[in-house]
């Protein structure tokens, strides 16, 4: 039986926490493209695709927007990541491990990737922590710098991947942010929330996800995706 339902999994603060990781790369790589030094808590980044964050950083810098400077800036941050990486006791969070393998393991559920991080920096990460073989597809930042944009990629890539169509109403976004539930609900799909990154589990309840966890070994959620154990 193939799959008909699918996840899409955001990274950052819902599968793994880095534990700083990717805030000191942006940091390093203002320091190093733009001679900035700049504090990500200056900055309101959360739920934000990378290719955003970049635009930021410059008009926090006090640069005029400009694509190749924000293209510099984003490999120097790829740069700095793996270096970053290992040294703030970075970890899969609770419940990723069990989930996304029974995830693998069902004939009725698919998943993939639907984040705000560059495709090459979500592989760092993944590859890193053991993760990335888990998912056959993505949509990321190089698709596009608006996550609500991203929903739609992924469905198509999903097809590829499983050569098969599924559809919004069987789509499930499993995300930490604000941003994760309005991308999730900008193509239909819906929303498992875990308070798990910077948002509380009311603040998630309040933006309208369908479901809220503050842990993914809550049992709500798997009954929530729907994968028999």
């Amino acid at each position: 039986m193939s799959p008909d339902r699918l996840l899409l999994w955001d990274l950052d603060e819902t599968l793994v926490t880095t534990g700083g990781a990717g805030e000191r790369s942006f940091e390093r790589a203002a320091e190093e493209v733009f001679g900035v030094s700049i504090s990500m808590d200056d900055i309101d980044y959360s739920g934000r695709t990378d290719s955003a964050i970049g635009s930021l950083v410059q008009q926090v810098c006090g640069l005029p927007e400009n694509d190749e400077s924000i293209d510099r800036y984003l490999a120097s941050f790829l740069h700095f990541l793996p270096i970053e990486l290992p040294l703030n006791k970075p970890r899969v969070l609770p419940g990723v491990e069990r989930l996304t393998s029974m995830v693998l393991e069902s004939n009725s559920h698919a998943q993939g990737l639907l984040t705000g991080n560059l495709a090459a920096g979500a592989k760092i990460k993944l590859k890193y922590f053991g993760l990335w073989e888990r998912f056959l597809f993505g949509a990321f930042s190089d698709d596009s710098s608006q996550r609500e944009e991203l929903g739609p990629v992924a469905m198509k890539r999903a097809t590829t991947a499983y050569n098969k169509t599924f559809t919004a109403e069987n789509t499930v976004v499993i995300g930490d942010t604000l941003r994760d539930v309005s991308c999730a609900h900008a193509f239909g799909a819906r929303c498992l929330a875990v308070a798990s990154g910077s948002h509380s589990v009311e603040q998630l309840r309040s933006a309208g996800a369908d479901c809220v966890v503050d842990s993914l070994e809550d049992g709500v959620a798997v009954d929530f995706i729907g994968i028999d154990c």
